[in-house]
């Protein structure tokens, strides 16, 4: 005799001596056979017997469906972060040429003699370099050098100021 049969009627002998009420039976299902015995009153025993394992493999459509979707959400973010990132890495790289031409201009007016050093400015490629040179005061023989570097970011202006002093 099938063991799950024989266990089986062992449960409704159980549900008869015990005077629990009425057995209910599951049919045999995917998770296997199942046997509830239904109490008097709000209370309830179940009893599992049979295979119990999940037999289902893979993942339902819905499932497939909410991962997609979170999936999706994900990759939307990355895309708008590595669209900002591409754009700071420019700014980043524009403000690092405009500091050097800055410094390059201040270096070369230092080695220019004392007596010979005026204001004036230059374009190279985008950016404009303007260099004012002014007497520090009270101070005697010394000159302020201020190099401005501006240029376009997307229709906003941008802008380095480097100043040094120099002696004569």
């Amino acid at each position: 005799m099938d063991p799950y049969i024989l266990y089986h009627q062992q449960i409704l002998l159980l549900a008869e001596k015990t005077g629990k009420g009425p057995l209910q039976s599951s049919s045999p299902g995917e998770s296997g056979y199942t046997a509830t015995l239904v109490a008097r009153g709000s209370n309830e025993m179940s009893i599992c017997f049979g295979p119990t394992k999940n037999l289902s493999k893979g993942f339902t459509l819905l499932e497939v469906l909410v991962a997609i979707v979170i999936l999706s959400v994900g990759l939307l973010g990355l895309a708008c972060l590595a669209g900002s990132i591409i754009g700071y890495n420019q700014f980043a790289d524009q403000v690092t040429t405009a500091t050097t031409l800055s410094q390059d201009k201040i270096e070369e007016l230092k080695n220019t003699g004392y007596s010979s050093i005026t204001s004036s400015s230059d374009t190279q490629s985008i950016y404009t370099r303007t260099w004012t040179i002014a007497s520090v005061s009270p101070a005697t023989n010394m000159k302020t050098i201020e190099v401005k570097v501006v240029w376009n970011l997307k229709g906003t202006a941008k802008e380095v100021v480097l100043k040094t002093i120099i002696a004569k």
